[in-house]
């Protein structure tokens, strides 16, 4: 995390807003020491103080979580499924940290915690017990509308099925996530949508409709799609399962590219086409995660 870019924001904000330090600290309780080192990105405001700093200052948490580097951190993670009086241990004590800019690649045979590990990256699940962080801050401190907005503006999803809308075309998929971005509403969303078709090669496709799309076509839609909030983080569970060689290595190159943007990306797959593309390859095997050494 760049605190340093944190703290400029923080205080770029307060003198927007005409408020000084010492009535910053007062709305927030603390010493005006605390804000002064905050500022200075000499540390981050504690977790239980964001949402009324945002609310104070009129940005989003989002924003305020969003410096030019991103991390994902989980720490003795363990998730269990109870199934009548059986416990299931998908996640067993993992710890690790996702960085920016790079592309990370997740191995394993089917059941191994791969995509339950997703899910609680993704913050569409929840840990049993351990701590799972955004740029240095608890998620489990945060509240359920806190952690939708993170999801809706920080995290971009692809699925291995394209979840398409079959009733639009490819264009008005890609507008689907803006609507609900408050930031887009004096944008053209259907300019942006085709610009976001464009880059990953299909804008020749924008008006048909997915049944009319090859599977890597709409994998190539559904990509633009999660691109449309411009989020930081990429999470992507077996992209290319229903592709052939030639449309996966296609998928793998565009999701590469996006780490070289300043991206996060993880990716879930079977295949071994991906020890090409990725910056760091992890394996799963009966809920233990750990390095890839063979990459």
């Amino acid at each position: 995390m760049n605190q340093e870019k944190i703290g400029k924001y923080i205080s770029d904000n307060r003198k927007k807003k005409g408020i000084t330090q010492e009535e910053l600290a007062e709305k927030l309780s603390v010493s005006k020491n605390a804000v002064s080192k905050w500022e200075r990105g000499l540390n981050l405001p504690d977790v239980s103080l964001m949402k009324e700093l945002c609310s104070i200052l009129n940005i989003s948490l989002y924003e305020l979580f969003n410096g030019d580097s991103q991390s994902l951190e989980i720490k003795n993670l363990i998730k269990i499924f109870e199934k009548k009086n059986e416990k299931i241990i998908a996640i067993d004590n993992a710890s690790y940290k996702f960085e920016t800019g790079k592309l990370y690649a997740i191995m394993g045979h089917s059941g191994s915690g791969k995509s339950t590990l997703l899910n609680i990256l993704g913050t569409l699940d929840k840990q049993t017990s351990g701590e799972y962080k955004i740029n240095d801050n608890n998620i489990d401190l945060l509240n359920k509308e806190e952690i939708t907005y993170i999801r809706k503006k920080g995290i971009g999803f692809i699925f291995q099925n394209y979840l398409l809308d079959q009733n639009l075309k490819s264009y008005e998929n890609v507008m689907l996530p803006m609507y609900v971005n408050t930031d887009y509403k004096d944008i053209n969303k259907k300019d942006k949508a085709i610009a976001l078709l464009e880059y990953v090669g299909v804008d020749n496709r924008k008006n048909h409709y997915p049944k009319e799309l090859s599977g890597g076509e709409q994998q190539r839609v559904a990509i633009a799609r999660a691109l449309a909030n411009n989020p930081s983080v990429i999470i992507a569970d077996e992209p290319t399962g229903n592709l052939d060689e030639k449309n996966e290595i296609i998928i793998f190159g565009l999701l590469k590219k996006l780490t070289s943007e300043g991206k996060l990306v993880i990716i879930v797959t079977h295949s071994d086409n991906i020890l090409k593309y990725a910056d760091e390859v992890l394996f799963m095997k009966n809920g233990k995660l750990g390095v890839y050494n063979e990459k």
